[in-house]
């Protein structure tokens, strides 16, 4: 089964292709829709689970043994009484036997080896690969496992014995040393190569494995790795070239596990590694450069760069519970985790194991191979200091290389995470020197940024920069940054001199080097503020602007923020200076006595940080009215006032000068707000919210005349006063930032106080400005005048030139575009970093490749023991397991980078959290309802003093932030398309200030509606209504498209679906709006309408996606609803005669009677959605029943009038739907008060009763269930229906109504039809239960009337949908009545007087292709109903078949005439022959069903309970499946088996011989069901005494086909394809232990029997000579030869001996044996393919005897006359010396040897013998039979050698030199005939071609010089010369 999952051919592969090769039978598997039902996953998912949960398996089979009572050295026994002083060599045994669960193993991995070559790719690369994984991750977990119990056993004893009685698993966990050798010595050559796969997944999958591995032995392991790593690095090994990036990906797992258990083993390796590694920083290669930095910045994570010895002086290690909790919250289990698994592979019997291992293995190498020899630790160490401090200046060489080599188009070029891991390596880098080799780095790197300027390269060198000026602590505690002190000088000097490239490219280097720079950033403020003045300065250059943008965001960044100091992650090497005695290298980095320093902001840097804010970030904001007006500013100590000159003429205001004209500097305002952008995203994890009660307590109210203007707090208490109030409410990230801002100057902390309320404050001013000038469409009022006449008019003359510059302004798409970044920046950003999901993404990937899955096992079971008997638990304490003794395996820099990430983490959810408690606090306030500050009144005058705040203005953030909201509802609404889709950031701003959505979605609904005519501008979002009165210079409405555009967009923001489904009123309000866009979308131009129907339906697919039902508790909610389903109701269906009625009650006055009856066909299939989805059980059990009538009547009506209409297929999910809901209803009533009369519960169901008894509304219904099928795509080209947007979904919808989703059929045969909506079965099924017996049969009449009518309906493009509609209803009918008729004979009766004569008369009319839709149907009828209840169906269909169907010539069976009774008597040959044979195929088709169905049943306790899955599927609703308990006796299976044995099986065998393809197929698809039903019903037959076999009767007569003397040549040949049938029906849907055994295994001799051929006259009967000798009867047997070749494919590779029957494989191999020997060589070549796939398969299950047998059958062949019989048996002789034991090989090779020296052809010898005399007849006869003998031993001997040889592909054996070397003295002509030439030279040339390359050197070494000489003869290209 492994080996199929796998994908692994069974029997190899074969250049014979007239035996085919066969796809597993993919019909066994799980059908898909109830996979589904189950929760299964995809294909792939599947098959992954499969190979782990098998690798788990095999795991554990290690150590077990087949004999129960036997002995197994385990090592893992554990008694009671010697529990806490076992040892593993108390309880090993002394011999080192291996068990047999773990041989099979050693041969299995013995077998797929030659797979996981990389040369060997199929579809078995991967899966081998995922198996290589999976498997090597179990045996590290259960190494682990071992490691965790034996430290249990030393901590806790008591724990670990109680441990082992309560799981047995832990008895037996460990794994016996010698196996563990043997094991790993199997697995570390597949991962070896598995590495170097083409395929890139399996290359990672098994360097993974490897790593497992590595962690459980790297002492022994990573030597031999390293070295072949090393050795593929090599320039100078040409052939391992391409194995390079591999070696790097293997170099970067092994660092870690190498130097944790022996520095050694890599320090001595690494000045190689270092030096080889060098040349893979290629610009030509950027994957190998990755991979190669990826290496590097392994090995500093662990080792330092530099000769000093990095120490750390640790605190005393905790001592007491190995569980203790430290103060610091970090965890450790213990103190010698690591040490227990160690003990392991260090015992002595493990090293003896080792010592046993071949030379050639991997594992077995010399004590002076692991490094290290008698060099001093401490000399090894500062070796490996000054190898490193060395090649720290040889790599930054390779990467100013790289640099240069950067070329314009690299950026496209560029691998995708190129930068990151660059700017990774290189800080790592840095980070891990001395201060000595520092100093030489950092002069290098100045001088290269001196000498060069490299513009393309910018974006890497910034990286170098920032990585070379990270801030590094000293020993005091401080920190400063000598390359940043280094750099400084170079890139700030003189920059106005510049070139603006050269410029630019110092500015992006300064950026990098300030972003880290921590403390040091201070000495340089007067460089880089000159910097930032002109790179801000510059106007004619973007980038060098975007450059200088950066530098200020990282400046800010730097000084104000809180971030780890990169370089205290350096490596530590011992535990303190001068002593090395406790090693730290390779240990993970822990927390406890080891805390990561932090570079914390000083108040001279926040004080900086408020000095770029000022000079900068507002600075340009402040200044933006010099260039538009003249200013005249006083300094005062509280604020500024600006005086703003306006055009004479105009009024004055604020005291504004009116003598100077206003200019435009729009590139000016995009700067200013750039700058704002890039300082915000800076410094925005200072900038506070200082809402708080104290605050809400001393406020007044804002006036609103000078809304904007803020709150003078000069006079109010200090920043740290009310910090002490509010403390208790902050968030952790305020306290924080609160805590750093005290350190600061007072006017800073003034500052920043409320600097975000001031900015949002800012920014809403601009919003409110921008939605002014563009609220309007002021080209043209609608008042009636024509654009004409207003032109010239003297207020168009006199316009002001403010108005006209805040036009610009508004319309500019930049300006607007940094609006919403501006906003979006404040509303979520709670820090200068971002991404960080992201960031700890990488991380965990990062971590997971440096995770010690053994340690983590073994830790993870230390402390799930202990927390079982509550020793350990975290409950309480939110604790970090730290170091190896918490289960840690992690660096010093990941670990700081974690933390980073935790901090980064705090600021994300503070931008939750903060709002949240702003608005707790604004409700426990004054209650005072404060002006938004968002306000269309918004002059650029009132703009303009915005800009001016001052430190002392204060608005609260919180009417900040709710002003920028409606900023962005009103840029959402902007014309400009790319604004609007900017403003889709409310999205994102919603998901922090969640609440505000819902004050807005009246106002949305308003706008939609068009009733806001008085709410211009309120939320930002313009008068719809007023806007809709307006029309532009082209007369249309233009502007009202783009606002409902963005009121769309907004409605559809997720947020605000879920505020419009959170209450029945405002449902009820979003349902009355939606349904009036008709009018909406009348009166908006043409062009914009289909976009606008786009757009709501984002809003419809939202609302759908997102509904549910509401419960509804109160009585206004009940009203709401009832309200909302009467509108809906209202404007569906309007009559004439009941508007009058309804006038006054019904709510139709909100869209009128005209407009509901003009609505769009489109609105009302949305009205129908919205009715089908509010309704519920609730609705139908209401006291007054009247909303219920008419719910009905609407639905009737809309079905009979709106015929072909897609409503009227919405009004058939809507019925369905009622339909549904009164099932329900009747259930619940019947549970409450027992079975009644319908009526009682359901007092408005007359409706229903009295419309299916009408005949007009049933035709009605029918017609409606036709134009309900899917369209027919296999006409007019097969394209899909174009329906109108969202038209599909809500058919969608209304088809899931129709009827609850059922798992029909649950059985492995599913359905055959995809035309048949099952739904529509269901719906009549379901309403004519609801209605009643009586009721039922008159609708019942109706319904058949018009199926039959339809099943006859003439050859068009709708014949389909009517006949399978015709079908459906049969179906549903057909069920009902099975149900309401109590009555054995009453049910009966029906059948024969109803159903029978239906489907007598539809079925002769149904084209044979629609008889799957009938097969269907009647599964449907019959699924889960005793056989009784359709017995007269089962006798009626066995009747057809017996009267119908085809006999051979020679007439009828006596036996069977006389049992098929009278109806069958008359069925003479002229009778059967008259039908057709179509006419035969639908009768066999339909006995089919039934069959399947009778199949279904099983014993008698169970056909008549109802199915497990039925309630959990359809909640009870499925009443068809509510079968009555009835006594076994009514149901008469015995009478259905006894139709099924005695007239229909008897017929099917008669008929084996139809000459009609269809008829063929079902035939023997009816026997297989018959064998099936036998099996299912025996139980029950065998107390009746009608217990008969019908598979023996079916083998026996295939099996009497060949000898049958009655038949003829055609008939015969038409039989043998019923049985290959017959087979190919057992093999895909039987069952292996049943089918295989009893139908297959049979049948075996029969299928190499028709192989045969008999055309060629010898074999052919006299009286059929005549007749059979022609095209048609060689193609007949052709078809039949090449599908018995196919059936023995497939029997031989996929029917699996797994259950147990023996002796079924000697019975195979016995036919098999047969087969062999067949005077046919056509039998005899697929006997030897059949036992090479047979063999392939079986090869773990084969015994001794088996294996002795099939050898002796293909050395029989081997030695045929036919070259393709030999052949093929050599191919099966190679799968069987595949799996055979080494040494059986290496026997049976020797004794072969022997063979062909003696059988090669010699030459004669030269003697004189008389002429005249001749030899003798006897003579003669006896050197022939000695030259066949020795040419049969010849052949023999020859072809299995060759076989051995290429048995093992990619290996070298001891045997296959010397079975070359024999074989090459048969490649000469004088010594071999030509068949064993070619096979000679077809086997050498297979093994150079696998061989001699990569590896060549290594297989080379098994042979001597003769053989290679030898060998060299036979594959050497011959010379001309030669």
């Amino acid at each position: 089964m492994l080996l199929n999952r796998l994908q692994i051919p069974g029997g190899g592969s074969t250049g014979d292709k007239s035996f085919p090769k066969t796809a597993s039978p993919r019909w066994r598997n799980f059908p898909p829709r109830l996979k589904s039902f189950v929760g299964g996953g995809s294909s792939y998912q599947e098959g992954m689970d499969f190979v782990g949960k098998v690798s788990k398996l095999l795991v554990y089979c290690i150590g077990k043994s087949d004999s129960p009572c036997s002995i197994i050295p385990n090592g893992g026994g554990i008694e009671e009484t010697n529990l806490h002083n076992m040892s593993r060599s108390d309880t090993m045994d002394e011999s080192p036997s291996i068990s047999d669960g773990t041989e099979d193993l050693i041969r299995f991995f013995s077998f797929v080896a030659p797979y996981f070559n990389p040369s060997n790719i199929g579809n078995w690369t991967y899966p081998l690969g995922a198996f290589l994984h999976y498997f090597s991750y179990e045996l590290c977990h259960r190494v682990g496992l071992d490691g965790g119990l034996r430290s249990l056993m030393e901590s806790h004893p008591l724990v670990a014995r109680k441990l082992c009685e309560r799981e047995p698993l832990f008895t037996t966990i460990s794994i016996p040393e010698h196996e563990l050798v043997v094991i790993l010595n199997a697995l570390l050559p597949l991962c070896q190569q598995g590495l170097y796969s083409k395929n890139g997944h399996v290359g990672r999958a098994a360097e993974t494995a490897l790593l497992y591995l590595v962690q459980i032995d790297p002492i022994h392991i990573c030597p031999p790795c390293l070295d072949f790593a090393t050795r593929a690095l090599d320039i100078s090994s040409v052939n391992l070239s391409h194995q390079a990036p591999a070696a790097l990906s293997a170099l970067n797992r092994l660092i870690q596990p190498a130097l944790r258990r022996n520095p050694a083993v890599l320090l001595t390796r690494l000045p190689s590694i270092l030096s080889l590694s060098l040349a893979g920083i290629d610009s030509n290669d950027q994957n190998k450069t990755i991979r190669t930095l990826i290496l590097y910045r392994a090995i500093c994570y662990w080792v330092p760069v530099g000769s000093k010895l990095i120490a750390h002086k640790r605190g005393p290690e905790s001592t007491g519970s190995s569980a203790g909790v430290a103060n610091e919250g970090t965890i450790q289990f213990g103190d010698g985790l690591y040490k227990h698994l160690s003990d392991i592979t260090s015992s002595k019997k493990y090293e003896e194991a080792l010592n046993r291992l071949p030379e050639d293995s991997l594992l077995y190498q010399g004590d002076e191979y692991f490094g290290g020899g008698s060099l001093d630790f401490r000399e090894l160490l500062e070796e490996t200091g000054l190898t490193m401090c060395d090649w720290s200046l040889s790599f930054l060489d390779r990467i100013y290389m790289l640099f240069r080599a950067a070329g314009e188009q690299e950026k496209a070029q560029h691998a995708r995470n190129f930068s990151r891991v660059l700017k990774d390596c290189l800080e790592q880098f840095f980070s891990s020197m001395d201060s000595e080799t520092f100093q030489l780095a950092v002069r290098s790197v100045s001088q290269f940024l001196t000498d060069e300027t490299l513009k393309f390269a910018a974006k890497d060198i910034s990286a170098l920069c920032q990585a070379i000026c990270c801030a590094r602590n000293f020993e005091d505690g401080g920190s400063c940054s000598p390359g940043l002190d280094a750099l400084v000088p170079i890139l700030s000097d003189d920059l106005c001199h510049q070139s603006q490239e050269t410029a630019l490219y110092r500015i992006r280097c300064l950026s990098g080097a300030v972003r880290n720079a921590g403390h040091s950033v201070l000495n340089h403020r007067e460089s880089i503020s000159q910097a930032l003045e002109y790179a801000l300065s510059i106007t004619d250059n973007k980038h060098l602007f975007k450059a200088g943008c950066k530098l200020l965001r990282h400046t800010l960044s730097s000084q104000c923020d809180t971030y780890p100091l990169m370089p205290d992650c350096t490596p530590r090497m011992a535990a303190s200076e001068g002593d090395i005695k406790e090693n730290l290298i390779g240990k993970s980095a822990q927390l406890r006595d080891d805390p990561i320093q932090w570079h914390i902001p000083n108040g001279k840097q926040i004080d900086f940080t408020y000095h770029l804010i000022e000079k900068h970030g507002l600075g340009g904001i402040h200044d933006l009215g010099k260039a538009s007006v003249e200013t005249t500013a006083m300094d005062t100590d509280s604020d500024t006032s600006i005086e703003i000159i306006e055009t004479p003429g105009t009024e004055k205001e604020a005291g504004i000068k009116s003598d100077i004209p206003f200019t435009v500097d729009l590139p000016q305002w995009r700067r200013a707000l750039r700058i704002l952008r890039y300082t915000i995203r800076g410094c925005a994890g200072i900038l506070l919210d200082a809402d708080d009660e104290a605050i809400f307590s001393y406020l007044p109210p804002l006036d609103p005349v000078k809304q904007g203007a803020g709150v003078d707090l000069s006079a109010k208490p200090s920043f740290a006063s009310f910090n002490d109030d509010c403390d208790n409410d902050l968030v952790p990230h305020e306290k924080a930032v609160t805590s750093l801002l005290q350190s600061s100057t007072a006017d800073t902390q003034k500052a920043l106080f409320g600097m975000r309320g001031r900015l949002c404050s800012m920014i809403s001013s601009l919003a409110s400005l921008i939605a002014r000038e563009t609220a309007d469409c002021h080209t043209h009022s609608g008042t009636g005048s024509s654009p004409e006449e207003n032109v010239g008019s003297d207020s168009d003359s006199k316009v002001n030139r403010s108005e006209m510059f805040a036009k610009s302004l508004s319309i500019d798409r930049k300006v607007c575009e940094e609006v919403t970044e501006l906003s979006s920046l404040l509303l979520t950003r709670r820090g200068s970093s971002f991404r960080c999901q992201d960031a700890k993404a990488i991380w965990k990937a990062q971590k997971q490749m440096l995770t010690d899955f053994v340690l983590a096992s073994q830790a993870e079971t230390v402390a799930s023991a202990l927390q079982r008997v509550s020793l350990y638990s975290v409950a309480e304490n939110n604790v970090y397991k730290d170091g190896e003794g918490g289960g840690k395996c992690i660096s010093r820099r990941l670990l700081a980078i974690r933390l980073n990430l935790f901090h980064q983490g705090v600021q994300r959810n503070a931008s939750y959290e903060i709002p949240r408690r702003m608005r707790r606090k604004s409700k426990r306030g004054s209650g005072l309802i404060r002006p938004s500050l968002f306000t269309l009144d918004t002059t650029l005058q009132q703009l303009l003093c915005s800009f001016s705040f001052s430190s002392n203005t204060y608005v609260l953030a919180l009417d900040g932030y709710e002003g920028i909201i409606d900023g962005l509802f009103s840029l959402s609404c902007h014309p400009n398309v790319q604004v609007r889709c900017a403003a889709t950031i409310i999205d994102y701003a919603l998901t922090r200030f969640g609440w505000m959505a819902r004050s807005r979605v009246s106002r949305i609904l308003s706008a939609l509606s068009l009733k806001d005519e008085e709410m211009r501008g309120k939320f930002g979002i313009p008068s719809c209504s007023q806007l809709s009165q307006q029309l532009d210079a082209q007369g249309k409405r233009t502007r009202l498209a783009e606002v409902l555009k963005g009121v769309c967009s907004l409605t559809a923001v997720p947020r605000t679906i879920k505020e419009i489904l959170g209450t029945e009123t405002t449902r009820l309000s979003f349902v009355k709006t939606f349904c009036g866009t008709q009018k909406l979308i009348a009166i908006l131009p043409p062009e914009e309408m289909q976009k606008m129907i786009l757009y709501f339906h984002s809003i419809f697919s939202q609302f759908r996606n997102r509904f549910f039902s509401l419960p509804r508790i109160t009585k206004d909610q009940q009203r709401d609803h009832e309200s909302c389903i009467t509108f809906l109701l209202d404007i569906l269906v309007v009559q004439e005669s009941t508007l009058e009625e309804k006038d006054g009650q019904c709510d139709v006055a909100d869209n009128g009677t005209a407009e509901a009856s003009s609505m769009h066909w489109r609105n009302r299939l949305i009205v129908g959605w919205f009715i089908t989805s509010y309704i519920d059980t609730e609705d139908l059990l209401m006291d007054d029943q009247t909303l219920v009538d008419r719910l009905w009547k609407s639905c009737f009506h809309l079905i009979k009038k709106e015929v072909g209409q897609p409503l009227q297929r919405v009004a058939v999910g809507l019925f369905g739907r009622l339909v549904t809901l009164t099932q329900n209803v009747i259930r619940q009533s019947n549970n409450q008060s027992g079975i009644g009369s319908v009526s009682a519960f359901v007092p408005n169901f007359s409706s229903l009763i009295d419309n299916l008894k009408d005949k007009s509304f049933c035709r009605a219904l029918g017609t409606a269930l036709v134009f309900d099928h899917k369209e027919d795509t296999s006409v007019g080209g097969g394209h899909n229906a174009q329906w109108s947007t969202g038209v599909e979904d809500i058919l969608k919808d209304a088809l899931s109504n129709v009827a609850p989703r059922t798992l029909f059929p649950f059985q492995r045969a599913g359905r055959s039809s995809s035309t048949l909506i099952l739904q529509h079965a269901q719906l009549v099924h379901s309403m004519l239960l609801s209605i009643g017996r009586e009721n039922a049969s008159i609708a019942t009449e109706h319904f058949l009337a018009f199926a039959k009518e339809m099943a006859a309906t003439p050859p068009s493009e709708d014949q389909r949908n009517e006949q399978c509609t015709a079908a459906e209803i049969f179906a549903g009918v057909c069920r009902t009545m099975m149900e309401l008729e109590v009555d054995p004979h009453a049910r009966a009766e029906s059948w024969k007087n109803s159903m029978i004569p239906f489907l007598d008369e539809v079925i002769p009319k149904t084209p044979t292709g629609q008889m799957v839709i009938y097969y269907d149907s009647l599964r449907y009828v019959i699924h889960q109903f005793p056989s009784g209840h359709y017995l007269p169906l089962t006798k009626w269909i066995i009747e057809k078949v017996v009267s119908t169907l085809w006999q051979p010539a020679i007439g009828l069976d006596d036996e069977v005439s006389e049992e098929v009774g009278e109806s069958a008597a008359g069925a003479s040959l002229g009778v059967a022959a008259t039908d057709g044979f179509a006419y035969q195929s639908k009768w066999l088709f339909l006995a089919t069903a039934i069959l399947v169905e009778l199949n279904d049943e099983t014993e008698e306790a169970i056909v008549n309970t109802i199915p497990w899955y039925k309630n959990s599927l359809t909640d009870g609703n499925d009443t068809g499946s509510k079968l009555e308990e009835r006594k076994a006796s009514e149901d008469r299976q015995d009478e259905s088996w006894v139709l099924v044995s005695k007239h229909l099986l008897p017929r099917l065998l008669n008929a084996v011989g139809h000459p009609y393809e269809k008829c063929r197929d079902h035939i023997s698809g009816c026997l297989y069901r018959i064998c099936c039903c036998h099996r299912k019903f025996s139980p029950i037959l065998e107390s009746q005494d009608l217990l008969h076999d019908p598979s023996r009767t079916i083998v026996e007569k295939f099996c009497s086909i060949s000898a049958s003397q009655t038949l003829s040549f055609k008939d015969r040949h038409n039989a043998l394809i019923t049985a290959r049938k017959f087979m190919a029906y057992c093999v895909h849907l039987g069952d292996y232990k049943h089918e295989f055994s009893e139908c297959i295994i049979p049948l075996i001799p029969l299928s190499f029997e028709a192989l045969k051929a008999t055309i060629d006259g010898s074999n052919v009967k006299e009286e059929d000579n005549k007749n059979v000798v022609n095209a048609a009867s060689r193609a007949l047997e052709a078809e039949v030869v090449k599908g018995f070749r196919y059936s023995l494919s497939e029997i031989s590779s996929h029917c699996l001996i797994t259950y147990g029957k023996e002796d079924d494989m000697s019975r195979i191999l016995e036919t098999v044996k047969n087969a062999s020997k067949h005077e046919h060589w056509q039998i005899r070549q697929a006997s030897a393919h059949y036992l090479r796939c047979f063999q392939g398969c079986h090869k773990f299950l084969f015994g001794k005897k088996n294996t002795e047998l099939t050898t002796v059958i293909v050395a029989a062949l081997l030695a045929d006359e036919r070259r393709e019989v030999s052949s093929a048996a050599m191919a099966a002789l190679t799968g069987i010396l595949a799996a055979t034991p080494l040494n059986d090989v290496i026997e049976l090779v020797d004794k072969y040897v022997v063979v062909a020296k003696k059988s090669a052809i010699k030459k004669k010898k030269k003697k004189i013998a008389d002429p005249s005399v001749d030899p003798t007849q006897e003579e003669m006869e006896k050197l022939s039979r000695k030259e066949k003998i020795r040419a049969k031993n010849q052949q023999t001997s020859v072809f299995f050698l060759c076989a051995a040889v290429l048995a093992q592909p990619y290996d070298t054996p001891p045997h296959v030199p010397v079975a070359l070397a024999a074989l090459s003295k048969h490649s000469y002509e004088r010594s071999a005939p030509l068949s064993v030439r070619e096979a000679v030279k077809l086997c050498c040339s297979e093994f150079k071609r696998t061989h001699m390359s990569d590896n060549w050197d290594v297989h080379k070494k098994q042979f001597s010089q003769e053989q290679l000489e030898a060998l060299d003869d036979v594959v050497s290209t011959p010379h001309y010369y030669a």
